[in-house]
């Protein structure tokens, strides 16, 4: 462990895992699968899955130019509020 109480190397882990998780199927993103992946407790998988929802969650914010927003891969129309 590092100084800071967190674990070395940790911000290599979330870059790891979101790069694997921009990938992914949102609905595979399983604490199950998470925990898995990372080594890390089901609670650990949980909050991780959390933050990343909340990370990669499509904001809207006034002012930023299309080429700005992000793009979501692996989405169907009713997942971007489109009508079906």
């Amino acid at each position: 462990m590092a100084r800071t109480g967190r674990h070395r190397y940790d911000h290599l882990r979330a870059m790891r895992f979101a790069l694997w998780a921009i990938a992914q199927d949102q609905r595979s993103l399983t604490p199950v699968r998470i925990a898995r992946l990372l080594g890390i407790s089901l609670d650990a998988a949980r909050r991780w899955r959390a933050d990343w929802f909340t990370a990669a969650s499509p904001v809207h914010v006034e002012g930023i130019p299309e080429q700005l927003r992000p793009v979501y891969l692996h989405t169907d129309s009713a997942v971007q509020g489109g009508t079906q």
